[in-house]
């Protein structure tokens, strides 16, 4: 049995698409992917809580410059 101290977390992402949340999550460093697939525009994400915590502005300008757009 491993020994591993992982701490694990989620967060929904609301307002961006899930094109636009996967490609987010690819491009931070550690662990956290989209899992759940709500509506068009809410995926939740999943991974290792400090690196989700510590990425969360990714989400929230990406929703940012969507807004202006339109």
């Amino acid at each position: 049995m491993s020994n591993a101290n992982i701490s694990g977390g989620m967060a929904a992402i609301l307002g961006l698409s899930s094109t636009d949340v996967e490609n987010i999550c690819n491009e931070i460093d550690g662990t956290v992917e989209a899992v759940n697939y709500n509506e068009p525009k809410q995926t939740v994400i999943a991974g290792e809580k400090e690196v989700i915590e510590k990425n969360l502005d990714l989400f929230k300008e990406k929703k940012v410059q969507e807004e202006h757009c339109h």
